[in-house]
């Protein structure tokens, strides 16, 4: 991956230390990573939008405002895979199971595989 940023819906209290949030619409907070030159650069972490019926599309809408280049999850339904490939951010799957670090390391290394529409949730 060239510069970019990278979300990574989190675990509370955020940061690279902690688990990757089993739910894009579900997490506690967003792990924002800035990469340069295929480094970590700069590490922000922002709460979570309240998840509503609907409302999904509002956290897409505010991490693309914020120059969000790609997304790792969990997990994501229908409606939020689709308005991030239309918003031209790129989402990855992610281990549940990682830390956020690993997470975004697995991108680096272009070992992370894209998240599809077969693999979305289903009911949203």
């Amino acid at each position: 991956m060239e510069a970019g940023m990278i979300a990574v819906p989190s675990i509370f209290p955020g940061g690279l230390d902690v688990g990757v949030s089993p739910h894009f619409g579900q997490c506690d907070v967003y792990t924002l990573i800035e990469i340069g030159c295929s480094h970590i650069e700069n590490v922000t972490i922002i709460p979570s939008l309240p998840h509503q019926h609907g409302g999904c599309l509002e956290p897409v809408r505010m991490l693309d405002d914020m120059k969000v280049t790609a997304i790792l999850v969990g997990g994501i339904g229908m409606r939020p895979l689709i308005g991030f490939n239309s918003a031209g951010i790129t989402v990855y799957q992610a281990s549940t199971r990682l830390s956020v670090l690993d997470a975004v390391l697995s991108v680096l290394e272009g070992t992370a595989k894209e998240f599809t529409p077969a693999c979305a949730c289903g009911g949203h």
